[in-house]
């Protein structure tokens, strides 16, 4: 006598559900994915780019952080739609980038950065800890002096 193998199928959560979980994470949050806004970037790699990144880190509103060994370049601010309670006044009509926000993924929900680098220095010593050979970056070389054109 064959015995049929017992297959468990995996139901799909439906919208419904899905939105009822989102609701009860982001119970009393302050609207986190709504502050701040997060942009992939390149890790620096050149003297170029390392000047870059140290030359964003020049502004207060500005932090760099490192999560899953991507580099992102983090700006502070908030949502001009997000109002004093806390709720998206565009809902409906927010953006795609809004509606594939996980809540679960949220950093109010546990671990989200790596590293965090809030200054220049913060940067050089970060790369410096990361570079094996310890070697120094080179100074950018320096343009020549500009000649006077004489106007006839």
């Amino acid at each position: 006598m064959k015995m049929k193998k017992k297959t468990t199928v995996k139901k799909k959560k439906s919208k419904a559900s899905r939105s009822k979980k989102q609701k009860n994470l982001c119970d009393g949050c302050p609207a986190i994915c709504c502050h701040d806004l997060a942009m992939m970037i390149e890790k620096p790699k050149t003297f170029g780019d390392i000047d870059t990144v140290s030359w964003y880190l020049h502004f207060d509103t500005v932090s760099i952080f490192i999560r899953s060994k991507k580099w992102y370049l983090l700006i502070k601010g908030k949502c001009i739609y997000l109002s004093d309670d806390y709720k998206c006044t565009i809902y409906q009509d927010r953006p795609d980038r809004c509606r594939r926000h996980h809540p679960d993924e949220c950093e109010r929900h546990g671990h989200y950065h790596d590293v965090v680098i809030s200054t220049p220095d913060e940067l050089l010593d970060y790369l410096g800890k990361k570079n094996p050979l310890k070697m120094k970056f080179p100074k950018p070389p320096h343009k020549a002096k500009a000649r006077k054109i004489a106007c006839l």
